[in-house]
């Protein structure tokens, strides 16, 4: 009945989890396929950075939105919630699709 194996030596339950099991979710796992030894969450993951933001409303203001009407065209074109901050990455693809639009170009030399 007793069974003790390496794994089972010791337990600790926070309630309702193994100690284990929130190691396991909160352990940093390598992204799959490139080798690379990045964490998942890299750069792209973090909200944009003040340099996006600046570019991205200069691009909208560009097109004669001002204000909330540019706010809110941001996250429209972008799916974000009223508030919501956009990811590095997409602010990114917004960058470039306003560039596009306006026929910039994305740092060619």
């Amino acid at each position: 009945m007793n069974r003790h194996d390496e794994d089972d030596a010791l337990v600790i339950r926070i309630p309702g989890h193994l100690l284990r099991e929130l190691l396991e979710e909160s352990t940093p796992r390598p992204t799959t396929g490139s080798g690379d030894r990045r964490q998942v969450h890299d750069t792209d993951d973090r909200t944009w950075s003040d340099g996006q933001k600046r570019l991205v409303y200069r691009l909208v203001y560009a097109r004669g939105l001002r204000g909330a009407k540019a706010r809110t065209y941001i996250e429209r074109e972008l799916g974000l919630r009223s508030g919501e901050a956009p990811s590095m990455r997409a602010a990114s693809q917004l960058i470039d699709r306003l560039k596009d639009d306006e026929g910039g170009d994305r740092g060619a030399a």
